[in-house]
């Protein structure tokens, strides 16, 4: 919501459906609907609150990502691998990882994907691009276009955008894609079950 995206957070849960639950409810759920054994922990319960969990999470610096190859397979080890949203058949084209900054960044060089979230300012410079959901609790500011169509394909959110140091010479910046966005929330990292019933900070 337009009031969610000036403020900067969610401050509610959000409801998601999963393909198999365990025999068991967590109020305010009233029933279940499984017949999966309740002792089948890798299973949620209806109910049952979640939260994301990060892949990477990096502090504030500048960063050149790219996705790396390890004998024919994505080396998912490396913190600048970002996964690969250039190349669809490449081994790297299925990494979509969650990475949240706990500062403000730089990034010049070469591509990610995924749900990129970010505590401070995103600084993207030369022929940067980025497959997914940006989310920045600070400015974004954008300099130089080089070759590329875009910076963003997906969705951005952040608290201000700077574009007046923009010279991408007809190129655009943002360029809204749902399947991008889509593809990201369908394809990041596995959520991890909540301690309590309480709110949790997503990032």
């Amino acid at each position: 919501r337009f009031d969610e995206c000036e403020r900067g957070m969610v401050e509610h849960a959000m409801r998601l459906a999963v393909a198999r639950t365990r025999r068991e409810y967590i109020y305010p759920a009233v029933h279940y609907a499984s017949s999966i054994p309740a002792s089948s922990r890798n299973y949620p319960a209806m109910g049952q609150r979640l939260r994301l969990k990060a892949n990477l999470v990096i502090p504030a610096g500048n960063y050149s990502t790219a996705p790396v190859v390890t004998n024919g397979q994505c080396d998912q080890n490396v913190l600048t691998n970002w996964g690969d949203g250039e190349n669809p058949n490449a081994p790297c084209a299925s990494y979509w990882p969650i990475i949240h900054a706990t500062g403000t960044i730089t990034l010049n060089n070469t591509q990610g994907q995924g749900i990129l979230l970010v505590d401070g300012d995103l600084n993207i410079q030369g022929s940067y691009q980025f497959f997914g959901i940006v989310v920045i609790q600070g400015d974004l500011k954008t300099a130089g276009g080089g070759n590329t169509d875009a910076h963003f394909w997906g969705g951005v959110m952040a608290k201000n955008a700077d574009l007046s140091t923009q010279s991408l010479s007809g190129k655009a910046t943002l360029n809204f894609s749902s399947c991008a966005i889509l593809t990201a929330l369908q394809a990041t990292s596995p959520i991890s079950m909540m301690r309590s019933r309480g709110w949790a900070q997503l990032f």
